[in-house]
């Protein structure tokens, strides 16, 4: 793959080891040492030869000045070109090892969706739903591959994703990748198990240069093998572009990284890419450092005088030379330090954390135990950075980590991700319990106060944690299953510690699982339906409107509660068009049924949507419907920190004719205030205080209030959840003017609310 280095082999067919006994157990035991945690590059005696060495060569240099000066001007030139070539050796040694560490990864993460039972069965049902969430879009959502393309027994496209979206399989190129698929079948005619076949190499994908990776989607249990051409494959692109060489640039710690053609004349050093039949793909270019050309124009002048004088300085220059060696390679060590440090803290950071996680799992592996991963983010650090600065805020993060590497055993390992971000690796553990207990320690010490100067800080943590081999052996599934558990631990209410289980995985794959199936009903405008709660005169008998509200009965999950997809839609930035379709299925029955008025409720993030008021102006008008026949109903939630645009909204709507109602009146923090700020048409008394009525006088007083601020405000009146006729009475009793609630209809699908439509009013009465 590279021309130069020891990444030489064009395609590689690896067979994974399975178990731990004979030669097995020594392939571990070495891969355990080449995982040592050591920062990974050649030593400074390696580069440099060591201050021993540069001794030597001054001494040299001493004895032939003293004999004739001609010798140390070449000699300085050697050694500007010998340095220089150390620092672009070592350039080369970092592209190629990260190059290799790139190659790997990708490896791993390829096997970690195509080596499971169920791939296998999904793929072979054309299960296109499933593969798009788990083996293409997953792929580029999380680790960020350019494109995914499955192959059928016969080597075609039936499955095609390109920068996180599906493309038509059928215009898939396969001139380039041929050979890959055809090299993997003939591995799987080997002896090798089919989960241990994968061909990687180079070649060019859409004028780029790429990584192309193929494996079988093969069964994770032992079962009736099946012949080398029935397996599917999948095949893993990814393009060495622009973002590949920054973020190959900033790990090798070169300067202008850049991809150019074959044999482009270009300034500086070069490292030649070929396909896996030697076909130049492209040439990786960067601007060597040259410290040894930079160090002679620093001590040009001062040799030049040097000579001038004839050797009078050469002393004090040969010890300038000495110092220059020794600094430089100071740096180089202060510069592979940083590369696997956190500047701030001195913790591993992430490459480090990577290294450390992938040697505790073979360690785990050999040895048959268990280790714990945590992830640990601090809750509110956000507050001390704006209230106190950024410099409060370096100093809590560097007492932070002193924190936490006193609470840990030697063999653990610390590392700072990033931000308020944190990771510990537990080694060792018996179980699960082990983990929790480390957790709890943690929670203790983060709570204790910080000293920040003049200034004293209090902070909390949330910490996810998961536990190896239980939960898995791979390291970007760990660590994607310690962030469900952080996420877990903040949404249960921060400050507290939560433990992956294997329920929470289920419950983020059935919410990605609505989100994706929510985005596919919306587009196809089906799926849906609504349900019409009446609105009763206080008489019980007359109806006097309906609200509208959303019902989903998924084909698989079944009937779902509004209350666990109408977040998902809000999160995902869907709940604009999931308002948008339920207002125009509620227009359309109301007109369809001649319903004097129907109540669509609108939530925040719907309503402050600069498009929605002229989005419904525009629907009425489509549907030649009155705007007096609309109530649109918001929470007091909308109001608390409503901006002019909001009032405009309100303004607006109310202008139009489409009255405004105001929900769940009485539970916010300042209604009265609201009212006052705000014009509203109706206030709708939640049901908490009417559950309450006649069991509470101070209830009673309440409700009584609120009837009678509504008449002196001129505002309509609705009780809503009346379930009894002792609460019916009540209301009445205290001029309400309209109910609403079980004891009068529950929600009712569209036929049946027609039907009660129809029923004479008599028909209509609540039996007392």
């Amino acid at each position: 793959m590279l021309r130069q280095g020891p990444l030489r082999q064009p395609i590689q067919d690896c067979a994974a080891w399975s178990g731990l006994k004979g030669r097995e157990q020594g392939h571990v035991r070495r891969a355990v040492a080449d995982f040592d945690g050591s920062e990974p590059g050649p030593a400074p005696e390696a580069v440099h030869g060591g201050p021993a060495a540069a001794i030597r060569a001054v001494l040299a240099v001493v004895a032939v000045i003293a004999i004739t000066v001609a010798p140390l001007i070449g000699l300085g030139l050697w050694g500007v070109r010998a340095v220089d070539a150390a620092a672009t050796r070592t350039e080369r040694i970092l592209i190629e090892r990260t190059i290799g560490d790139r190659l790997a990864r990708s490896v791993q993460t390829q096997e970690s969706v195509t080596l499971r039972d169920e791939a296998a069965e999904r793929t072979r049902a054309r299960d296109m739903a499933w593969i798009e969430d788990n083996l293409s879009v997953w792929m580029y959502e999380f680790y960020g591959t350019d494109a995914v393309i499955l192959l059928d027994e016969h080597n075609v496209p039936f499955h095609a994703m390109r920068d996180g979206s599906i493309v038509d399989a059928a215009g898939v190129d396969m001139s380039e990748l041929r050979a890959f698929a055809d090299a993997t079948r003939a591995a799987l005619a080997g002896p090798a198990r089919p989960a241990a076949v994968f061909v990687q190499g180079l070649t060019r994908v859409s004028g780029l240069p790429a990584v192309v990776t193929v494996r079988p989607i093969a069964m994770e249990s032992d079962g009736a093998p099946l012949p080398a051409a029935a397996h599917y494959l999948h095949v893993q692109v990814n393009v060495i572009g622009e973002a590949f060489l920054a973020k190959l640039s900033a790990r090798s710690l070169v300067r202008n990284l850049r991809l150019v053609e074959p044999q482009a004349s270009q300034a500086g050093e070069r490292i030649d890419l070929v396909s896996r039949n030697g076909a130049p793909l492209g040439t990786l270019v960067w601007d060597a450092a040259r410290p040894g050309s930079a160090l002679l124009a620093k001590i040009a002048p001062g040799l030049t005088v040097t000579l001038m004088l004839l050797g009078g300085f050469a002393g004090a220059m040969m010890w300038r030379l000495i110092r220059s060696i020794r600094d430089l390679a100071a740096s180089e060590t202060r510069t592979r330090h940083l590369a696997f440090h956190d500047v701030l803290t001195g913790l591993p950071n992430r490459a480090m954390f990577e290294r450390r996680l992938q040697r505790a799992l073979l360690e785990c592996k050999l040895e048959d135990g268990r280790m714990a991963l945590h992830l640990i983010d601090l809750d509110r650090f956000k507050n001390v950075n704006d209230t106190l600065g950024h410099q409060a805020g370096d100093a809590l993060i560097r007492q932070v980590a002193a924190r936490l590497g006193r609470l840990v055993r030697d063999t653990d390992t610390v590392a700072r991700l990033g931000g308020d971000e944190f990771a510990i690796i537990q080694p060792g553990v018996k179980g699960a319990e082990d983990a929790r207990r480390l957790a709890e320690r943690i929670l203790v010490a983060i709570r204790a106060p910080f000293a920040l100067g003049a200034d004293e800080a209090f902070v909390d943590s949330s910490i996810g944690t998961v536990v190896s081999p239980d939960f898995g052996v791979d390291g970007v599934d760990l660590m994607r299953k310690a962030d469900i558990a952080l996420y877990g631990a903040k949404a249960a209410g921060k400050g507290r510690q939560c433990v992956f289980e294997a329920a929470q995985d289920e419950v983020v794959r059935r919410k990605r699982r609505i989100e994706t199936d929510l985005r596919d009903q919306l587009a196809g405008e089906a799926g849906f339906e609504l349900a019409f709660q009446p609105v009763f005169a206080i008489d019980g008998t007359r109806i006097t409107g309906a609200e509208a509200l959303v019902r989903w009965t998924h084909p698989e999950l079944g009937a779902l509660s509004p209350i666990e997809f109408i977040p998902v839609a809000e999160e995902r930035g869907l709940g604009p068009a999931l308002g948008a379709w339920v207002m125009r299925a509620a227009c359309e029955a109301a007109r369809a049924l001649d319903l004097s008025q129907i109540s669509v409720n609108v939530s925040p993030t719907q309503f402050r949507d600069p498009g929605f008021v002229d989005m419904v102006l525009d629907l009425l008008m489509d549907l030649e419907m009155s705007p007096q026949r609309l109530q649109i109903e918001i929470t007091e939630g909308l109001l608390t920190n409503a901006s002019d645009p909001v009032a405009r909204a309100l303004t607006k709507l109310r202008f139009a004719g489409i009255s405004v109602a105001l929900d769940d009146f009485g539970t916010g923090a300042s209604s009265l205030t609201y009212l006052h700020r705000f014009r509203v048409d109706r206030i709708k008394i939640h049901q908490s205080f009417v559950s309450n009525l006649g069991a509470r006088e101070s209830t009673d007083a309440i409700v009584r209030a609120m009837i009678d601020l509504a008449r002196a405000l001129d505002l309509a009146v609705t009780a809503e959840g009346v379930e009894t006729e002792a609460q019916w009475r009540a209301l009445a009793g205290m001029g309400a003017p309209e109910v609403q609630g079980y004891h009068f209809g529950r929600p009712l699908a569209r036929e049946a609310f027609a039907a009660l439509l129809a029923a004479p009013a008599g028909g209509r009465a609540v039996s007392g």
